[in-house]
């Protein structure tokens, strides 16, 4: 059972541009409640929760993609699947 959960949002893309650019695009870019917390490559996601998980011991990752376009959520979950080599895992 996890002990520490850390919920975040933000847009996992292939390039920070393109990560940049479907943010804007978003309904959520001009709210005010729900703020991005990486925009970025899988790469990047992947290491910018790495190190969250060495600083603070967190157990378990719950993300919200600000995407609007559901093919784009999708490329992106994706993306991270493999970035965080889950898509193996899936599969046992």
């Amino acid at each position: 059972m996890p002990q520490i959960n850390l919920a975040f949002s933000g847009v996992c893309a292939p390039t920070f541009d393109e990560a940049t650019r479907r943010f804007r695009q978003s309904s959520y870019f001009s709210n005010t409640f729900i703020l991005p917390n990486i925009v970025g490559t899988p790469e990047y996601f992947r290491d910018t929760l790495y190190a969250y998980q060495q600083s603070f011991g967190v157990d378990e990752f719950i993300f919200l993609d600000l995407s609007d376009e559901h093919e784009a959520r999708m490329q992106s979950l994706g993306a991270l699947s493999e970035a965080f080599c889950l898509q193996e895992e899936m599969k046992e």
